[in-house]
């Protein structure tokens, strides 16, 4: 992962006091017109093919925004490294998430579904790049 993060203008996100500060980093870099991209996944167990949860403070920074007057869009997505796939889901206005959950918990549950479901789409696209060459 340190390939993926050369170059980039990275937040620091943390869990304690200083999480102010990463809310407040990533709103001026919005602000600037730039783009986030954020990593939310459970990792305590090592990454697993199949995520097994997000943390909260990525719909905790969407819900400031919301507070804020600006209703971010939001991309999930997933990346297969062992297959070298990357899928972009489609793109949703954080309202139209939030509308079908009860609390910030679910919206995490909710984008981490997604982003499972793109996992699995990869497993099929991986056979279709099999069976491509095979014709060949």
């Amino acid at each position: 992962t340190n390939m993926f993060y050369k170059g980039l203008d990275v937040v620091s996100t943390y869990e304690d006091a200083r999480l102010k500060k990463t809310m407040r980093e990533s709103a001026e870099r919005l602000n600037e017109g730039r783009n986030l991209i954020i990593f939310p996944e459970k990792s305590d167990e090592g990454y697993q093919e199949t995520l097994q949860g997000f943390h909260g403070g990525a719909v905790l920074f969407l819900e400031l925004q919301r507070k804020r007057g600006i209703d971010n869009t939001v991309y999930t997505a997933y990346y297969n490294k062992e297959k070298n796939i990357c899928l972009v889901g489609e793109a949703k206005k954080f309202s139209e998430i939030a509308a079908t959950c009860a609390d910030r918990q679910e919206v995490a549950q909710k984008l981490c579904d997604e982003c499972n479901a793109l996992g699995k789409r990869t497993a099929k696209m991986d056979s279709y790049r099999k069976n491509k060459k095979k014709i060949k």
